[in-house]
């Protein structure tokens, strides 16, 4: 059944319990909340963004660190350099799962890589790179823009939670 607000929701508990939820802190009562206090935390649990076949911000660091690799040649030979220049990500899918395993040896050299792409940039032009990158990059399996790969509910949640004044794009910036 259709709903104008949470149109492809289902009704049920979790739908009900929401709205439910939502209408008391953003209407004058018992549990309403000014909105400056009012929080909406999301996991990222692949439903803001696509999580396979890797997470978007590690395509992101794939895509620099290529980048890094064709400026200075000498990358080329380490990781994750390497790797990504083969198009092979094993190497690093190893390293966070020994990391998962108890075993840290190799993540010195993951966390290296992922501070240089951002050493010596200020917060500004790391922004404008990531804008850039949103612009042209496309899911390697959809082959679409990752904004075109968004889930339709949690798009829906994210509209209406901006519409009663619990999501702020504002703040968001700021604290970013």
């Amino acid at each position: 059944m259709s709903h104008p607000v949470l149109p492809s929701w289902r009704d049920g508990r979790t739908r009900t319990a929401l709205l439910r939820f939502v209408e008391e802190v953003t209407t004058p009562g018992e549990n309403f909340l000014e909105p400056p206090d009012r929080v909406a935390v999301f996991d990222n649990d692949g439903t803001l963004w696509p999580e396979q076949p890797m997470p978007v911000q590690l395509h992101y660091l794939t895509e620099r660190w290529r980048q890094m690799a064709q400026a200075d040649p000498a990358l080329a030979d380490r990781e994750p350099y390497a790797s990504v220049l083969a198009g092979d990500p094993s190497w690093i899918a190893s390293v966070v799962a020994d990391h998962y395993a108890g075993d840290d040896t190799r993540l010195p050299v993951l966390a290296e890589a992922v501070i240089a792409t951002q050493r010596g940039l200020d917060t500004d032009t790391v922004a404008d790179m990531m804008r850039d990158f949103f612009r042209t990059a496309q899911h390697p399996l959809l082959r679409r823009a990752y904004a075109a790969c968004a889930y339709q509910p949690m798009l829906e949640l994210l509209s209406y939670l901006r519409g009663k004044g619990v999501l702020h794009r504002d703040r968001l910036r700021r604290r970013a």
